[in-house]
């Protein structure tokens, strides 16, 4: 089986399964959608990487102006918080920041842009 088909296979069953959930608890359908819709996507992979003591919060809200249920988000302060948790998070490996600012990188199945420090940038990335 290719890796698409075994996707579409698994959907039919989650969504074989919700015809049941929808009685019994509705409001949790929309979130086992959201967690087909991850499956059968390819989720964006989004690192927000702040200076030391800095803030990331001018791109973060940027982030949250898109309805974006197929993301990954990581945020991370330069540094030594950095290097421990890119030991366990792959999409920290090799991040750096752009001119000591906060920097996003939006990526897709490992393959990065450029990465940003403006957060309308930002926004276009993930579009």
């Amino acid at each position: 089986m290719t890796p698409f088909t075994w996707k579409q296979a698994l959907a039919g069953s989650l969504l074989a399964g919700l015809a049941g959930a929808v009685a019994s608890a509705p409001a949790a359908v929309g979130e086992m959608l959201l967690a087909v819709d991850f499956l059968l996507g390819e989720p964006r992979e989004v690192v927000l990487l702040r200076p030391p003591g800095g803030d990331d919060a001018p791109l973060f809200d940027a982030l949250r102006t898109r309805f974006l249920p197929s993301k990954v988000l990581v945020r991370c302060e330069a540094g030594a918080a950095q290097e421990a948790l890119a030991q366990v998070t792959p999409l920290l490996r090799d991040r750096v920041l752009v001119a000591q600012k906060p920097t996003a990188y939006v990526c897709r199945q490992g393959a990065c842009q450029l990465p940003t420090t403006d957060p309308s940038q930002l926004v276009q990335q993930i579009s």
